[in-house]
């Protein structure tokens, strides 16, 4: 267990989940001073942790579940930054199965990739290459490069001292440049407005060592000397927590898609917004002195 919280240096957590689903003797942990959410131990993140595809044991078959998964999440992420990535660079922190990368290859002739675990290669690696898609496996491979954006989709909650390789990152903006960051909101309406067990057993896990909320995603950023704004957003719908909350098991979106329909959907995402309870974080960061929202 930590001694003291690593964002406020507070020294007083409460036990908000008992054991994770990989890991039964792992608690989840919050500190009652800023609100960080973290696991009580770190043990099982080995160095090689991330590097050896220990994270989902690949097949072709897993990788194409996954590519699929992450389809719709991907075009949004394009649509979103459609307008700011025209004609500016872009670097991807941790970019997964590169299906992003590939689709905003389409907007920006700039475009590269960090990820340590080379899994892609075999997959993706003949498409990267006919894109001129670049993915390197570590910050320090890429010492004289400046980007306008560097995007952190769902990888912040995989760090453990996110603080150095955020100051890192810093280091490759130019000076307007923005740093974007998606990651799963500790204050999900799942967890904090229905306290869904089944839906907490099946979330918390080894590989989110760190969860935040608005001020605490803010605080980690403030740190590195970056401002900026979090909005919430809800990749899932009424039909998936209804589905949680009548069965226990994710897929609801899915199975009773028949309860969906996107004016339920924006009404559903107005409803925890106000709430501040969508299950997703996006910050948008930069330099202090060069703050300018997108």
């Amino acid at each position: 267990m930590e001694m003291t919280c690593y964002l406020c240096g507070g020294v007083s957590f409460e036990c908000v989940h008992s054991g994770v689903r990989d890991h039964k003797n792992i608690d989840v942990l919050k500190c009652t001073k800023c609100g960080l959410v973290f696991l009580s131990s770190f043990a099982h993140v080995v160095d090689d942790y991330y590097t050896s595809g220990k994270m989902h044991d690949w097949n072709k078959e897993k990788w194409d579940d996954w590519v699929n998964a992450s389809e719709k999440d991907d075009l949004r992420r394009v649509l979103y930054l459609k307008n700011i990535l025209q004609g500016n660079s872009l670097l991807d922190f941790g970019c997964g199965n590169c299906n992003f990368l590939i689709k905003a290859r389409s907007i920006s002739d700039d475009i590269t990739g960090i990820e340590p675990d080379r899994t892609f290669e075999s997959y993706v690696g003949k498409d990267l290459k006919n894109l001129n898609i670049s993915v390197h496996k570590a910050i320090s491979d890429l010492p004289n490069r400046k980007f306008d954006i560097i995007t952190l989709f769902h990888v912040i909650e995989h760090l453990i001292d996110p603080i150095p390789i955020l100051n890192q990152l810093k280091t490759l903006l130019t000076d307007t440049g923005k740093i974007i960051i998606e990651t799963p909101n500790s204050n999900d309406a799942l967890l904090s407005l229905y306290q869904c067990k089944a839906f907490a057993d099946f979330t918390y896990w080894g590989c989110h060592v760190r969860l935040y909320n608005e001020d605490t995603l803010n605080q980690l950023l403030d740190r590195i000397g970056l401002s900026g704004h979090v909005v919430q957003i809800q990749r899932y719908s009424l039909a998936n927590h209804l589905y949680w909350l009548s069965c226990g098991k994710p897929g609801g979106h899915d199975i009773w898609e028949f309860l969906d329909s996107q004016d339920i959907q924006n009404l559903y995402q107005r409803s925890l917004f106000e709430k501040r309870a969508c299950d997703t974080l996006l910050g948008v960061f930069q330099n202090e002195s060069s703050f300018n929202c997108i």
